[in-house]
Parts: structure tokens; sequence; C-alpha cells
């Protein structure tokens, strides 16, 4: 039980950290290229995932940039 419990510590932990990471990956790419050419791949570029791991976090490019902002 304790076993279990710690585990899904450890994934929240995990999906808390690739979505603060998606974050800091867009306001990156806003930085740098402009709202426009701030695009998923180049964001999940910057944060080390596949293009899709954007898609578990959030819905399309214009709710992650509502969560940034």
């Amino acid at each position: 039980m304790a076993h279990a419990l710690k585990s899904e510590r450890l994934r929240a932990r995990f999906r808390v950290a690739v979505r603060d990471s998606l974050l800091e990956a867009a306001e990156r790419s806003i930085v740098e290229d402009g709202v426009e050419a701030a695009s998923l791949q180049s964001i999940a570029r910057r944060a080390g995932v596949a293009v899709g791991t954007i898609y578990n976090y959030f819905n399309d490019r214009q709710e992650l940039f509502r969560e940034l902002f």
C-alpha cells in the first residue's frame, strides 16, 4: 500500500514538472521567436519532449498560451 502511494506521488510530481517545463519552453519560444512563430514543435523541442506530449497537458496551442498568460 505504501509503495502504491509513493508511486502515485512520484507520478504527480513528474506531471507537474513536465507541465512546468512546457510552460517555460512556451515562454522562451514566445520571447525568442514571437507569438506567431512559437509553434508546438519549437516548444516541444525546447522542453525536450515529443509534440504529442503537449496534448497530454493542454488541448491545443491556445490553451497552453492561456495558461502561460
